[in-house]
């Protein structure tokens, strides 16, 4: 397991090219031997869109209800493995306890739901994933707080597609009352029935104001001084290439398994293309490459 620890710093060794291909479903945060695990950082997006203050009965309300949310990339602005959401009481509120609850995530290239769920969650890069299957209790709380429901298994977020969160919930024992906001040019951010197992929903363009809290250190690394210059290695045809990239501690500002890496695309594509690849990763004391 590669464990960054602050003040030494970070080596990226790759051979010929990562294969072009897209995110996947849920998974654990996995990685390799050597050694007791550290403790995994996080770090959380906040999405907020800029109207504020409507009321947002869902998804957890007495009875039975479907609430299938899209939240859009741009407003997301992280990648990696989604271990929890969060949403924000509009108004002080009781307990709720919801005895079965199925939390869906999947990406999607939709800028806008449709009313039909199924043309929604299956759509984009990679499989939906069941990120929470049993029971959801909504602890009493203040206008204002946030209601955290941990999931049992995290999600791979690709950062690219925009995301979907389905929720079913069935027979809760009260209502919980959320914030929401809906965007200055308005789109279908939600989709809602209360048949649970019906196939279309009513379209809304009302999104809950919600946190996603990601497993790892920082998400990106981002060089913001100097001018951006295309690299097509080590992406590129002909014979092997090799790179090697030096990370200073201080610019990763984390800790804990590393779990993929990712490169903007500087350019539009349009051919896939598939490589053979190898990578490895170290730590290092140097300050610059020789």
């Amino acid at each position: 397991m590669i464990r960054p620890v602050a003040r030494h710093l970070f080596v990226l060794v790759s051979a010929t090219a990562l294969a072009a291909c897209g995110g996947g479903g849920g998974g654990g945060v996995g990685g390799g031997g050597g050694g007791p695990s550290a403790p995994a950082a996080t770090f959380t997006k906040t999405v907020e869109l800029p109207t504020m203050g409507l009321g947002w009965a869902g998804p957890f309300e007495t009875g039975s209800a479907r609430f299938q949310m899209l939240v859009l990339a741009s407003d997301i602005g992280g990648a990696g493995p989604i271990q929890s959401i969060a949403f924000r009481l509009q108004d002080a509120a009781e307990a709720n306890h919801c005895p079965d609850v199925t939390i869906v995530l999947g990406h999607t290239s939709k800028a806008s739901l449709e009313t039909t769920f199924a043309n929604n969650i299956e759509e984009g890069r990679g499989s939906a994933a069941v990120v929470l299957d049993g029971a959801v209790t909504i602890p009493a709380g203040d206008a204002g707080d946030y209601v955290t429901i941990p999931f049992d298994e995290p999600f791979l977020y690709n950062g690219v597609d925009n995301l979907v969160v389905d929720v079913i919930s069935r027979e809760c024992s009260g209502e919980t009352t959320f914030e929401a906001s809906r965007a200055s040019t308005p789109y279908t951010a939600l989709v809602w029935s209360p048949n649970t197992e019906g196939t279309t929903g009513i379209a809304a363009t009302d999104l809950a104001h919600l946190k996603l809290t990601f497993a790892g250190g920082d998400n990106t690394l981002v060089y913001a001084a100097g001018t951006a210059v295309d690299n097509t290695v080590p992406f590129t045809s002909g014979g092997t290439r090799k790179i090697q990239a030096l990370y200073l501690a201080e610019e990763i500002d984390g800790r804990g398994p590393i779990t993929a890496v990712g490169f903007p695309v500087g350019n539009d594509t349009s051919t896939a293309q598939t490589y053979t690849v190898t990578v490895r990763l170290a730590h290092s004391t140097r300050h610059a490459l020789s």
